[in-house]
């Protein structure tokens, strides 16, 4: 996980007895950003990205039902997180050389 339930608990004034609720959140928020092509492992935004996900649907779950499947779904708030995180470059890779023998 980028960020762990117990922090956005802390973060967002949740009591514990929350806590299963945002770690679910939080799970579905990362494979969210995965589905969106802005899952960022090594990117500094990308856990806060996961906590103003979880916490706008910790806020808005007793309100009327709405499906957030989409990151078009979401407040423009968000959805412009989002999409910065989709054109930020993606996380490094290991490359190997390999020499070429004749």
């Amino acid at each position: 996980m980028l960020i762990e339930p117990s922090q956005i608990l802390e973060s967002l004034k949740y009591d514990e007895g929350e806590l299963e609720t945002v770690k679910l959140m939080a799970l579905a928020a990362e494979a969210l950003l995965k589905g969106a092509g802005a899952y960022r492992l090594n990117n500094d935004m990308c856990p806060l990205v996961v906590m103003t996900m979880v916490g706008f649907w910790m806020s808005n779950r007793e309100s009327e039902y709405t499906d957030y499947k989409d990151v078009k779904d979401f407040p423009l708030g968000i959805t412009a997180l989002i999409t910065s995180l989709q054109y930020s470059p993606p996380d490094p890779v290991d490359v190997v050389i390999v020499d070429v023998v004749e």
